[in-house]
């Protein structure tokens, strides 16, 4: 079992990832602007990777094997 950071996971591509890597029993933390209906096993974290500078260091999960970065944008 390995422990994955997703920045971007609550929706679209992002999510899709969260729910593999669940289902192949892997810990996953998200930072996401929104939780939306992600699952009570995942690790949220509000975070807005477009507007905010600064990550939450201290919301990093101990030994993470992978981090994966798919946040969205509407720029429209």
């Amino acid at each position: 079992m390995a422990t994955y950071l997703i920045i971007g996971g609550s929706s679209g591509i992002g999510r899709a990832l969260v729910d593999q890597l669940l289902s192949e029993g892997h810990d996953v933390s998200v930072w996401a602007r929104e939780q939306l209906d992600l699952p009570a096993s995942v690790s949220f974290t509000t975070y807005d990777a477009i507007g905010e500078t600064e990550p939450p260091k201290d919301a990093i999960p101990q030994g993470i094997d992978g981090l994966v970065y798919c946040p969205g944008s509407n720029t429209a």
